[in-house]
């Protein structure tokens, strides 16, 4: 019986073991295989606890849903279209063996049914007043690399060869993808994080070049043109 109890302990530790130990200044911190998962480290278990203990009364179960779409914009301004495209986290989930993986995707979809709405009055950033620095490309890369130096003070333009944002996510399909939600959360992006956006602004075979970005006072360029077409 004994040898029954340390087998079973050992099996509920092997199952439990985290894919991923960070070291921090105060000690190890594990995480958990979906947070492992996730390129941007959202803090999966936390939200889905939130979701779990909502309160009874709907006007605080809203607030409260909308606390959970704050942590994770914080983290992840394209949240809401990662829970239409997404799903790298359940792949890794420790249930998905037994019961089946959490899906995260539905429950990012139902936290962004409340969110969304929230995003066309959440306040912007304060006024930069740091250097300007220039994002090449309107795609996912430029968009998330403008918003997370605009929210550390630096001022940002992003230039788009195109005459919309997006860039490779406008190759999923709509039914998939619906145009509405990503022109919606990009747009809002470039709002809160007070992007000034340049429109048909081509780089190279007689466009501009990266001294005559350097000459308009750009101490810092990202070149994000992305993906040229579709690998159809």
């Amino acid at each position: 019986m004994e040898r029954n109890r340390e087998h079973h302990a050992a099996s509920r530790q092997q199952r439990s073991q985290p894919e991923e130990v960070i070291e921090q200044p105060g000690g190890r911190l594990y995480v958990p295989p979906c947070q492992a998962a996730c390129p941007l480290s959202e803090d999966i278990q936390r939200n889905n606890a939130m979701i779990s203990m909502l309160p009874l009364d709907i006007d605080k179960a809203r607030e409260q849903i909308l606390r959970i779409g704050d942590e994770i914009y914080e983290k992840n301004p394209f949240f809401l279209l990662c829970s239409y495209i997404c799903g790298l986290c359940e792949k890794q989930c420790n249930y998905k063996d037994k019961t089946g993986a959490i899906r995260r995707r539905s429950v990012v979809g139902f936290i962004g049914e409340h969110y969304g709405h929230r995003l066309d009055s959440k306040p912007a950033f304060p006024t930069p007043t740091g250097e300007k620095v220039a994002v090449i490309g309107g795609g996912p890369s430029g968009l998330m690399c403008a918003y997370f130096l605009a929210q550390k003070g630096y001022r940002l333009t992003l230039m788009e060869r195109s005459f919309h944002l997006g860039g490779a996510l406008r190759y999923i399909p709509q039914y998939r993808l619906p145009r509405h939600v990503l022109s919606s959360v990009t747009h809002n992006l470039l709002r809160i994080a007070r992007i000034q956006l340049r429109l048909g602004v081509g780089m190279g075979d007689g466009g501009k070049t990266i001294d005559n970005l350097e000459n308009e006072g750009y101490r810092a360029i990202y070149i994000a043109t992305g993906t040229p077409s579709s690998s159809e």
